[in-house]
């Protein structure tokens, strides 16, 4: 479960939006609550607001408890405000928005 959760949100967030089904003027839309971003970006603070490797993201995952598909249209969501950048070539992302903003 935890290379999982990392392969999904490494995966969301070096592919374009493009891979989400997502369109300007589509009917696709992420059905992501206020709460559930804030829990979320509760959760990677708490993490170090980098998250790149298997135990970071596995962190995340048990922090928040949502699924996998969850945990990437978060990701995807947060893309598409700005609020996280790619940590590495690699993979990974870092938060930049609230209390990770720097």
């Amino acid at each position: 479960m935890k290379q999982t959760i990392k392969l999904a949100l490494l995966g969301l967030i070096v592919a374009p939006a493009i891979a989400f089904g997502q369109s300007e003027g589509s009917d696709n839309s992420i059905d992501v609550t206020d709460e559930q971003m804030d829990a979320f970006r509760v959760a990677v603070y708490n993490a170090g607001c980098t998250i790149d490797t298997d135990p970071l993201a596995a962190a995340v995952e048990n922090a928040t408890g949502y699924s996998t598909d969850l945990l990437g249209d978060i990701v995807a969501q947060l893309r598409t405000y700005e609020e996280v950048v790619d940590a590495s070539t690699e993979g990974g992302f870092t938060l930049v928005s609230g209390d990770c903003a720097q």
